[in-house]
């Protein structure tokens, strides 16, 4: 019989619980391993591993200190880590901030050319996972450990773990404040009326697609959303403000000055006679199926701002997802920043001879892109200088970031809890001047 069912899960915990208490240091549960069938049926944690609910590890460490149920603790980051890893680009690599799941799962699902990939479970852990399993990956193990300093901070696991601080993560200490965050659900944007709602129809430059896009994006100023939320005006008060961070789930982050957030954009303008249905196989542009009844080269008449958006064509952003086969993150929402085709530095660059907006907001043929003999994509090749403003647009923003952040608190761990923001409709706002209920 599987020794975890030979006592209640309830009073095993308390025993072990009662233990540390009296600080008796003797061994609680014994005969337990996780490779001899020790894996209960019931899951004991509340969040983490979805997928993996017959998991034992991470069971094993809410029986131990069932206080961290349902808190940061309860998931995988508390034993695995993130990696950077290398992406085959232009000859060289690039690197991706792989998070702790799209990290473990490499092992199984490798990519073809790619560097620094894990081989090995052993290689996806931290230093309290480490030690958690070079001591028998067990019930007794997290007992063994409870007074070890795992990631030599200067604190016993115990200690970090009683004030919800990774065990293994040496910057993340007990005493120290995690920095006040502001977190907004998309049903609240939605259904706030004490702030005004954008409609903006653009054109999305992409750099490497074939495919450009032009679409009908909903949601709310960006500098609105901070002043609402985050008691922040930046019309007012940004003079202190470095630069405004807007991340994605895996950790990508987007930098803009104040001016990128609180000023209105040009005017766009809507080009027309690119689609599949003007050039087959030769498109490079995809159109909605609503285009306002604009002409070619027409004046869009939309104001243009720097928009943190839910809605695309009048359907809510599919919530954005790590596609495994590229690493690249499919889907948009539930929240995107939409920033519009803009005039960058231009005149400060070797573009300084194109600066007729009409040049610069025109899609083109995206780099490397197989032409295939297509006429027009020798007529609108890729070019640096227009403006390719769908790299500036974050899919999946899931952390609006004020910097400079206050000194002395840890963040929000955007590598190991991104994903979760999107599952649960959710963006964070915090840093510089940003007023916390």
């Amino acid at each position: 019989m599987d020794c975890l069912r030979k006592a209640a899960s309830g009073a095993l915990a308390a025993l072990i619980v009662a233990s540390f208490a009296v600080g008796a240091s003797f061994i609680v549960v014994t005969g337990c391993d996780h490779d001899d069938d020790n894996a209960d049926d019931r899951n004991f944690s509340s969040r983490a591993y979805k997928g993996h609910a017959s998991d034992a590890d991470i069971n094993n460490f809410v029986r131990v200190y069932p206080w961290v149920y349902g808190t940061r603790l309860d998931d995988c980051q508390t034993c695995h880590k993130s990696g950077v890893v290398q992406k085959p680009k232009g000859g060289g690599y690039k690197d991706i901030q792989a998070d702790v799941c799209t990290f473990c799962h490499y092992i199984e699902h490798p990519m073809d050319g790619w560097l620094g990939l894990p081989t090995t479970f052993w290689e996806t852990l931290n230093e309290y996972g480490k030690d958690y399993m070079l001591n028998g990956k067990n019930l007794n193990a997290l007992v063994k450990i409870d007074q070890n300093d795992s990631d030599g901070d200067g604190f016993t696991n115990r200690e970090e773990i009683d004030d919800v601080k990774y065990p293994g993560d040496a910057g993340s200490m007990p005493g120290q404040a995690l920095c006040p965050v502001v977190t907004v659900t998309l049903n609240q944007v939605r259904n706030d009326a004490g702030i005004a709602k954008y409609d903006m129809f653009l054109l999305s430059n992409t750099s490497k697609q074939q495919f450009d896009n032009y679409a009908n994006y909903k949601g709310v100023r960006m500098k609105d959303f901070i002043k609402h939320y985050g008691g922040l005006d930046l019309e007012l008060d940004g003079a202190g403000v470095e630069g405004i961070h807007v991340v994605a789930p895996d950790g990508y982050s987007l930098t803009f000055d104040v001016d990128k957030i609180a000023d209105q954009f040009p005017p766009s303008y809507f080009f027309d006679g690119f689609g599949v249905n003007d050039l087959g196989e030769c498109a490079f542009v995809d159109y909605p199926a609503q285009t306002h009844g604009y002409s070619d080269g027409e004046t869009i008449v939309d104001e243009m701002w720097h928009l943190l958006a839910y809605e695309r064509d009048g359907s809510l952003l599919d919530k954005a997802y790590l596609d495994d086969s590229s690493g690249k993150i499919g889907g948009e929402g539930p929240f995107r920043n939409v920033i519009p085709p803009w005039m960058a530095n231009l005149e400060d660059s070797d573009c300084s001879d194109t600066l007729d907006p009409k040049y610069v907001m025109h899609p083109d043929w995206g780099l490397d892109q197989d032409k295939m003999g297509c006429t027009e994509a020798d007529t609108y090749p890729y070019d640096e200088c227009k403006c390719h403003n769908a790299g500036d647009m974050a899919k999946g923003a899931v952390v609006i970031r004020v910097m400079p952040m206050p000194e002395g608190c840890e963040e929000f761990d955007i590598n190991n809890g991104g994903w979760a923001l999107i599952q649960e409709n959710k963006i964070l706002l915090y840093g510089y001047g940003i007023q916390t209920p």
